[in-house]
């Protein structure tokens, strides 16, 4: 039908500290990486016209308050539109199974953690409350051998305990 599924919305709000801090999420091209059987049925919206819907909700966000904007695709870089930048203030990527902290012509960074869950795409942002202005102060990937430095997060701790079964589906060839 090509209209969004009742399931999903394209971006959520999100306040932390007084910052408001919006989320869009999106697939991007995964036909290469999806069997066709488990795709019959579905369209995924790539390329420019990809961009097209992150802009608008990007656009509709900053009018519902949105301080800072993050971008989570599964896709890497090279496989969307860089006009995108201009519109999201950092972005988290995935599909390609690379480690990378990136940063495009625009100046936004570009992380993606790996694959297998080797790493994980960590970003500082700097808020300066005075004239509301937003920075990432550093991008980094944390390798997995490190986790454990981490304090343990409960929600976290409850989606795994939770998803346990469908999580253990990702080992198997």
């Amino acid at each position: 039908t090509r209209e969004l599924v009742e399931y999903c919305q394209p971006s959520v709000m999100v306040s932390k500290k007084g910052v408001n801090i919006g989320i869009i999420g999106a697939i991007g091209d995964c036909y290469s990486s999806i069997s066709g059987d488990k795709r019959d049925g579905f369209y995924f919206v790539t390329g420019s016209s990809l961009t097209s819907l992150v802009q608008a909700e990007a656009e509709k966000l900053r009018e519902e308050g949105a301080d800072f904007i993050i971008y989570s695709v599964h896709e890497d870089m090279s496989g969307y539109s860089d006009g995108l930048s201009q519109y999201v203030d950092i972005v988290f990527e995935g599909h390609s199974h690379q480690a990378y902290v990136r940063t495009d012509g625009k100046g936004v960074y570009h992380l993606q953690g790996g694959g297998d869950n080797s790493g994980i795409s960590h970003a500082q942002v700097v808020i300066n409350y005075a004239n509301e202005s937003y920075k990432v102060q550093s991008a980094e990937v944390v390798r997995s051998s490190v986790y454990g430095a981490y304090d343990k997060d409960p929600l976290v701790d409850e989606l795994l305990k939770k998803y346990a079964d469908k999580i253990s589906l990702a080992d198997q060839v």
